[in-house]
């Protein structure tokens, strides 16, 4: 439920915004394009098959849901919704290859102003630099890497890179993983860690959450215990596995992938030894990861989200929550 309230949120604060772009007799503008006419395109990417098909489709319900709300409408304008999905063909994953083909027809629609996506950091680092050239505005719900922002526990030449036209075309709606290790972090010291092993994905978003997670821990006096990469082959498992366990930490943080690869991982953790606490981030809330998690491996595992819980909805969001049920 928290997705659909962050993606309701935002293309009803997208809505807002068009409402103000012009009106129907000059139209809207985009860097080198004036769109003309009445209508304009709001495109969303997202996982609409494969393991991330439930938070997918759960976004794009509720953008749905929000241009209901507005009868379709954004001052004098008619907002279009285009639904692409990140998933290619049969595979599970998103893959750059249908990415960057999703951010393309974004930017080839001459009524197009906004792309909503990507789902995830990896994808986003794909599509914001076309969306960015094509002038269109990018915003988020998932992609917490810091180097989409910020160089701060970044890679060289980020975030420029993403934006080659050199203007600043992105925001997201959730705290970025600076934030997240932050919060990981003082969760973990409130639970009595002494030290923590991390294990991350490997690429750019996993060292920098490893970078901002050691720094963090570091803050709350909460000792490191070694970190290990893990891409979810079987060798991987054994290594990840061995090396939290030698490291003697009573803590270990997931930061990989929220499937049943990571679940297999966390769950090899707990059986070898019962003491063991287990947290993870925001990847890790996702019915993959914990529909295969062993009983004891789901009582040890705390998860961190920027999803607010349900108890503490306002009365607007609980009505939003009503009224998704109903659609």
């Amino acid at each position: 439920m928290g997705r659909i309230r962050l993606s309701l949120f935002l293309l009803a604060g997208l809505m807002a915004l068009l409402s103000g772009c012009g009106e129907r007799q000059t139209g809207a503008n985009r860097p080198g394009l004036i769109i003309l006419g009445d209508r304009m395109t709001v495109y969303s990417g997202a996982p609409l098959s494969g393991y991330l098909q439930d938070q997918g489709e759960a976004l794009v319900n509720g953008e749905r849901l929000a241009l209901r709300d507005s009868h379709g409408m954004a001052g004098e304008w008619t907002i279009a919704l285009g639904s692409l999905n990140s998933v290619q063909g049969s595979m599970n994953l998103p893959s750059e290859g249908q990415v960057a083909s999703n951010a393309r027809i974004a930017i080839q629609d001459a009524t197009a102003v906004a792309y909503i996506g990507d789902y995830g950091s990896d994808s986003t680092q794909i599509s914001l630099p076309l969306t960015n050239q094509g002038g269109i505005l990018q915003v988020s719900t998932e992609s917490g890497y810091s180097g989409l922002t910020s160089s701060r526990y970044a890679q060289p030449g980020e975030p420029e890179r993403f934006y080659p036209s050199g203007r600043r075309t992105f925001a997201r709606l959730a705290p970025n993983d600076q934030r997240e290790a932050s919060a990981q972090a003082r969760l973990q010291r409130s639970r009595g860690c002494g030290e923590t092993f991390a294990i991350v994905a490997p690429g750019s978003v996993g060292n920098s959450i490893r970078l901002e997670l050691a720094a963090a821990l570091a803050t709350e006096k909460v000792g490191s215990g070694g970190t290990a990469v893990y891409d979810g082959s079987p060798a991987a498992l054994r290594e990840a596995s061995s090396r939290a366990k030698a490291s003697g930490a009573d803590c270990v943080y997931y930061g990989a992938a929220g499937d049943a690869t990571g679940a297999a991982l966390l769950n090899r953790l707990i059986a070898a030894d019962r003491s063991v606490k287990l947290f993870a981030g925001r990847a890790s809330s996702t019915l993959q990861m914990t529909e295969n998690l062993s009983a004891s491996a789901q009582d040890a595992l705390l998860v961190t989200t920027p999803a607010p819980s349900s108890s503490d909805l306002t009365a607007f969001g609980k009505s939003v929550a009503r009224r998704y049920r109903a659609v």
